[in-house]
């Protein structure tokens, strides 16, 4: 595999950048937010954007062509999106463009195609994921929301917890187990979709450890979901959610947002360098640690991309959740070094939804850094906790 830039590539990349430079300014009051939030916008302005990429045939760079994706190769999506988070873009859809979409155009009904899919792709519709519950978290089989198969519709009863974004999403996938009439032996899981206006649906916030509102518990209180929204066949959930976690761990890994805050780091390590009068020599700690996080970001991009070239799809259900693992750690580490960096400063946080980062602006740069230090504590439970991730590459990697 050859990791040198080719020309193509480099033209994408400078493309990306005046797209980027020419056409963040529309979004009304935007300013560009830190690393640490994903959820920094609001819901309007992610649709805006969402709908200014589609416009440029962007919004789902790695869709097949027939569903209005480029047809580019997983080297020229990975450029756009590092290349957008670089300049500071805010976040698409993750759940709607990264796994409901390909899910839906791959084992959906043409019906469910030609109604989804567009609202997906120009930003239209939100979506957020229903898989875990408060006693199935990363234990998927141990679900309990029941759907009842009454006629051609499905009724609806359980709790979901944890469900990222689900206060600003217009539809929601969802795992639940189907019980038909007169027969209550549960028949599997399976994979329905659920419009969050529907009376029964309710959604009360869950505030994480930053004080901020990311998450959710939904609960379903007699839905009825029509018969035409279950995807795939009844009773082989398990299946759609695989494929649909194998590509939620790459999206989970984040290596445009770790590639912008190693960028920030080395910012403020220069910057106290500069201040201190230091040369950045590696007797520096500072600078041993930031070097130690660059080599450890490019060993991540080469697996990433030979991620993207595998064909095996065993080899890539194993690289997937090593991806994840190392890439969650990593964040980790990086939003250490940076609240170290800040010191005693970082006592000052004070919880705020919109958190931005505008490097030497006191006390906002604080409080972006303290909100990543403490969003960041979760990016090893986020898509499957780190023990989930090691038990899948044992079982794979050694048969254990």
């Amino acid at each position: 595999m050859d990791f040198k830039m080719d020309s193509r590539q480099d033209r994408l990349r400078a493309e990306v950048r005046t797209f980027a430079r020419d056409n963040l300014p529309r979004l009304d009051q935007f300013v560009a937010p830190s690393s640490a939030s994903v959820a920094a916008v609001g819901r309007e302005q992610m649709r805006m954007w969402t709908g200014i990429l589609s416009a440029k045939g962007w919004s789902v760079p790695r869709w097949p062509i027939e569903w209005g994706g480029p047809g580019w190769s997983g080297d020229l999506a990975a450029i756009l999106d590092d290349a957008l988070a670089e300049a500071g873009a805010p976040m698409t859809d993750p759940i709607g463009i990264g796994f409901v979409g390909p899910v839906l155009y791959t084992f959906g009904t043409q019906r469910q195609k030609d109604k989804y899919l567009p609202g997906i792709r120009n930003g239209e519709v939100l979506w957020c994921q229903g898989f875990s519950e408060s006693a199935a978290g990363s234990d998927i089989q141990s679900i309990r929301t029941m759907a009842v198969k009454v006629n051609d519709t499905y009724l609806v009863n359980g709790q979901k917890q944890w469900i990222s974004n689900a206060h600003n999403a217009n539809m929601m996938c969802a795992l639940v187990k189907v019980q038909s009439p007169g027969n209550r032996r549960q028949q599997g899981l399976s994979f329905l979709l659920i419009d969050m206006r529907t009376d029964g649906v309710s959604v009360a916030p869950t505030i994480s450890l930053d004080g901020r509102h990311w998450i959710n518990e939904v609960s379903l209180e007699n839905v009825v979901v029509p018969e035409e929204n279950l995807v795939g066949e009844q009773g082989q959930g398990w299946i759609y959610a695989r494929f649909l976690l194998s590509k939620e761990r790459a999206v989970v890994a984040g290596l445009p947002m770790l590639r912008r805050m190693l960028l920030e780091l080395q910012t403020m390590v220069a910057e106290r360098q500069g201040s201190h009068g230091t040369t950045g020599a590696l007797g520096d700690p500072l600078r041993r640690t930031t070097l130690r996080l660059q080599i450890e970001l490019a060993a991540l991009e080469f697996l990433e991309y030979r991620l993207m070239e595998i064909g095996d799809r065993s080899e890539a259900d194993l690289l997937a959740p090593v991806l994840k693992l190392r890439a969650c750690e990593w964040r980790q580490k990086i939003s250490e070094a940076m609240f170290d960096l800040i010191g005693e400063s970082g006592l000052r946080y004070s919880a705020s939804r919109d958190v931005t980062l505008k490097y030497r602006q006191e006390p906002t740069q604080m409080n972006a850094i303290v909100a990543n230090y403490l969003f960041q504590r979760s990016a090893t439970i986020a898509g499957g906790t780190s023990e989930i991730q090691r038990n899948i590459i044992a079982s794979l990697a050694l048969g254990s």
